[in-house]
């Protein structure tokens, strides 16, 4: 290879115009995925097969390929092994001690009470008896999530002791580390807020959305940008936002964060990683939203180039976006049509279905088992609820 390459981190269908935009830079670009399931149309020039959890293979094999940069987006688990790459090899990039704090939620907790930043209260528990008496002390409801495992998994709100029960079990399975977090529940309006931390402008918080979860469940199934608050709340919750980044100490690439609204309009974190949300949030929605191309913003970073796009473009756009997952009805599926007509749509962005002919459609009670969505962009909210929604009914669903 003429020049060192760009090693991208995780290449599965949310990386793609990571990869993509990668390969724009004059670099050979080389993959690293946990099995053989890659995209084989991207044009890699090399992929080697190492889940990015075994950091030794990992790191053995970025040592010997020495790559002048690494990369890596939407997945909790590649962000951390390019991190702990980029640390080890002197590479641009966040630090380790962010990508803990941003992988860990019991570690996120402790830094962001010691930062004052507003969040609900929480304990760390061994045993199940911790939890009971957590939620006997604080009151019903409450939440039980692993403390470093990804997106939803293990995650459940309990109402009740015998609800407890069970999802202290759900959670603790899914722990990496068998430790659970038990939370209080904060009522109130879910958001989501996405930002960047750019070379020269420092962190820009550029989307704020709402986002509707599945009862009982932990699981978003309608997110809408720009969020559906009063304009004060709307400003409140972005310059707080900014506020738990410097407070956390990220400085590196994008940020993804969620928080519980309350009646007084005061935003609880519940969680901020320091990567880009998925779905296509990162290389879709935020670009779309704000006009900034938070992807090559990466890369770039990622190279050592210095280039500030939020400074070049004088600000960011402010438009609409419509993140829609469908939840179809139970039954096996004999065919879906429809799709090419419904990607056809002028402002349908992105359309993917995880179902299909043959499959049995089962509930959603993660995000990684939801059946599929639509993303629109548009100039208002109502402009891209309509074609959500059009682009719903254009899906003819048939069951065997």
């Amino acid at each position: 290879m003429s020049a060192r390459p760009i090693l991208v981190i995780n290449l599965g269908w949310e990386q793609e115009a990571l990869i993509r935009t990668a390969k724009e830079f004059g670099h050979p670009v080389v993959g690293l995925h946990p099995d053989d399931s890659y995209a084989r149309d991207l044009g890699l020039d090399y992929v080697e097969v190492i889940a990015p959890r075994n950091l030794d293979e990992v790191l053995a094999f970025a040592e010997k390929l020495q790559p002048a940069a690494v990369v890596s987006d939407q997945c909790d688990y590649s962000y951390f092994a390019c991190t702990v790459i980029a640390e080890k090899l002197g590479l641009p990039g966040p630090r380790l001690r962010e990508a803990q704090i941003a992988t860990n939620k019991l570690l996120q907790r402790q830094r962001a009470q010691e930062a004052g930043l507003l969040q609900p209260a929480f304990q760390a528990c061994t045993e199940l008896a911790e939890a009971e008496r957590f939620a006997e002390r604080v009151g019903y409801p409450v939440i039980l999530k692993p403390v470093d495992n990804r997106g939803s998994f293990g995650v459940n709100r309990a109402d009740t002791r015998e609800e407890l029960r069970a999802a202290y079990y759900e959670a603790l399975i899914h722990s990496h580390s068998r430790l659970v977090l038990v939370e209080t529940f904060i009522h109130g309006v879910h958001i989501t807020v996405d930002g960047y931390c750019f070379p020269e402008s420092g962190h820009r918080s550029l989307s704020l959305a709402t986002k509707t979860l599945i009862k009982d469940r932990q699981v978003a199934i309608d997110i809408l940008y720009p969020g559906e608050l009063s304009e004060p709340v709307y400003q409140r919750a972005l310059e707080n936002n900014d506020r738990v980044v410097a407070g956390l100490g990220y400085r590196f690439g994008y940020t993804h964060a969620e928080y519980m609204v309350d009646a007084q309009g005061d935003p609880y974190l519940i969680e901020i990683a320091n990567r880009g949300g998925g779905c296509y949030t990162s290389s879709i929605i935020v670009p779309g939203v704000s006009g900034i191309d938070v992807t090559r913003q990466l890369v770039m970073d990622s190279l050592g180039l210095g280039e500030d796009l939020y400074r070049q473009k004088g600000g960011q756009d402010h438009r609409a976006a419509y993140l829609k997952f469908f939840v179809f009805p139970h039954g096996r599926i004999q065919r879906i049509q429809g799709q090419e007509e419904v990607l056809g749509l002028e402002g349908v962005a992105a359309l993917r279905l995880r179902v299909g002919a043959g499959d049995e459609v089962l509930p959603t009670t993660t995000d990684a088992d939801r059946h599929g969505f639509v993303i629109t962009l548009g100039a208002s909210r109502t402009e891209v609820q309509a074609l959500a929604e059009r682009s719903l009914q254009g899906l003819k669903v048939t069951y065997a």
